[in-house]
């Protein structure tokens, strides 16, 4: 960092650089390409203003006015820049910042712009940081679910991808969501519920959703591997639990950062089993493709 409220462009890559160029042409260059500087304060830019004469303020309830708009675009502007430079940090060497679609970029600075909590913020970052990296991937409606969620929605989606497994798709593995291992970590009848409403998941209280491995029959579960034996079993139908993701769901649990829930690889290993599967934790090396985590 050089001095307060500067951002030294030359500790990050030229990736980077160019993502900061792209969103400061989508707002009409209000930020410049190697320094962004926030605007300190409302007041301070409206007595710069009245001294040079660009604005005359005609009354007391005009200059009320006045200071609120600028002290609300300073916010908006403040918002915007510590997002911004939060998914620096992620952007990758050969992340492709100039392909990112201008409408959406747009549309991800309307509703961004307004968060302020910091939390909800880092969120908006690797979003941003994600589309950056791989442009494409998320969508414009994942965005718009995004700018209604608050922190605890983001808190609770956070707690259902400790649960992901990679099964042909990406998704959580709930069993049996009254069990301890899962109430435990916040997850529930109520909050599964929840997460459905808002768009991120189906729910299935009643029966179980079936997936198609993919071979080589490799299941993730963070970096450890289990197998699918089928000699034993037809290799369709495999029972993955009551929830899956939407799209916006499997999208957003590729910026989600969690850690593994202690005990739950042996515990779907227990509840594979007990539906028949022939299953067992690799012990070779196993390389498998993830994007999430």
């Amino acid at each position: 960092m050089a001095e307060k409220g500067l951002i030294n462009m030359g500790d990050y890559s030229e990736a980077a650089k160019l993502l900061v160029e792209k969103v400061g042409q989508a707002v009409g260059g209000a930020l410049q390409p190697w320094q962004m500087k926030r605007i300190a304060t409302a007041e301070v830019e409206v007595e710069r203003i009245k001294s040079i004469g660009q604005v005359e303020l005609q009354n007391e309830l005009q200059e009320r006015a006045f200071r609120r708009m600028m002290y609300e675009e300073g916010r908006k502007q403040e918002n915007l820049e510590k997002i911004l430079l939060k998914s620096m940090d992620s952007v990758e060497i050969d992340s492709k910042p100039n392909e990112i679609d201008t409408d959406w970029l747009q549309n991800f600075i309307e509703k961004c712009k307004t968060v302020s909590n910091e939390e909800m913020q880092t969120v908006w970052a690797k979003l941003l940081s994600r589309e950056s990296n791989n442009p494409g991937a998320i969508s414009r409606r994942t965005v718009e679910l995004v700018s209604s969620f608050d922190k605890s929605d983001a808190q609770l989606f956070e707690a259902l991808c400790k649960f992901v497994w990679s099964i042909g798709h990406t998704n959580p593995v709930i069993f049996e969501y009254h069990e301890k291992i899962y109430s435990e970590q916040g997850i529930n009848f109520i909050s599964l519920k929840h997460l459905e409403g808002i768009g991120l998941v189906s729910f299935e209280s009643n029966g179980y959703f079936t997936e198609i491995p993919t071979s080589p029959h490799g299941f993730r579960y963070y970096n450890r591997v289990v197998r699918l034996k089928f000699d034993s079993v037809p290799p369709l139908k495999f029972r993955t639990g009551q929830v899956i993701f939407t799209k916006a769901g499997r999208e957003l649990v590729s910026i989600c950062g969690t850690a593994p829930v202690e005990g739950f690889l042996d515990y779907c290993i227990g509840r594979w089993k007990k539906f028949g599967y022939d299953i067992e934790e690799a012990q070779e090396p196993f390389f498998y493709q993830l994007n999430i985590l």
